[in-house]
C-alpha cells in the first residue's frame, strides 16, 4: 500500500497518469470482471490488464492523505507498471 500525502492545503487532488500498465488481465465472471493482480486507486476501483489511462483522485475537504494499494499473487509475472504522480492546486 502507498500513501499519498498532502503536502499543503491548497493542494485538492492529485492526477495519475501510466507511462507502462501491465499486470494479467481481468477474469470474466458470470458476475463480471475480477482481477487478480491489481492497482486500486481512490475512486477508480481496480485497475488491471495492459491499459494506458489518466485519472484525477481529488482530497476529500479535511484529509491529509490518500491511499493506494497494489496486490499481485504468485500465479504468473508480467511487466508490471510505471505512473506519474502530479499534486493538482487547480481542480
Amino acid at each position: 500500500m502507498t500513501k499519498q500525502s498532502r503536502s499543503n492545503p491548497f493542494i485538492c487532488g492529485v492526477r495519475m497518469r501510466s507511462n507502462h500498465f501491465k499486470l494479467e488481465p481481468p477474469i470474466w465472471t458470470p458476475l463480471g470482471g475480477a482481477c487478480s493482480d491489481y492497482l486500486q486507486a481512490p475512486g477508480c476501483g481496480f485497475l488491471c490488464g495492459e491499459i494506458n489511462f489518466v485519472w484525477t483522485s481529488l482530497y476529500q475537504p479535511a484529509a491529509t492523505s490518500q491511499k493506494f494499494h497494489f496486490h499481485s499473487d504468485h500465479v504468473n509475472s508480467l511487466s508490471g507498471f510505471l505512473i506519474e504522480y502530479e499534486q493538482l492546486y487547480h481542480c
